[in-house]
């Protein structure tokens, strides 16, 4: 799956896996290569979790999940490299 920021490919994940990243704070289009995407505003010094999960037939779809829910699922996933 491949994970996109402001229409550039930023990195892919695959099951169990988790990307990190920065952006400068702003607003800014996150979202999947093969569609689903939320603009919003990144704050300075904030930390923000999105869960990439299927909707579908060969679909997907990215939500954005609070602080204590994305470290829980960070804590049994590994960094994709």
């Amino acid at each position: 799956m491949k994970l996109v920021v402001d229409a550039w490919q930023i990195a892919s994940v695959g099951v169990d896996k988790y990307a990190r990243f920065q952006l400068e704070p702003g607003t800014h289009t996150i979202g999947l290569s093969t569609g689903g995407s939320m603009t919003m505003q990144f704050d300075a010094g904030e930390v923000y979790y999105f869960y990439i999960s299927p909707s579908g037939g060969s679909d997907f779809e990215i939500e954005r999940v609070n602080p204590e829910r994305g470290r829980e699922m960070v804590s049994g996933a590994s960094l994709q490299e």
